[in-house]
């Protein structure tokens, strides 16, 4: 499966969880727990895809992480030596 498929079917599976987890929470009686929480699965299943993908398309540069300040360097430095 192509990757643009795969990101379609975990937006698909984000939205039609989350609707039946709508659905299921707005009944007023005879709520079935194990449609619930089905959709509330297939839910974070979507979410745990995309989000992966997501960050492996937009890896974070490692200088951006902190800040390093004079005091850092030279303790970095003294290390080092």
């Amino acid at each position: 499966m192509s990757p643009k498929y795969r990101q379609l079917l975990h937006f698909a599976m984000i939205f039609i969880g989350g609707g039946i987890v709508l659905v299921e929470q707005n009944k007023e009686k005879d709520q079935n727990i194990y449609v619930l929480v089905a959709g509330l699965v297939v839910l974070m299943y979507g979410l745990y895809k995309a989000t992966t993908k997501w960050v492996s398309d937009n890896p974070r540069p490692q200088e951006d992480d902190f800040v390093v300040t004079e005091e850092l360097e030279e303790a970095l430095e003294d290390e080092e030596d």
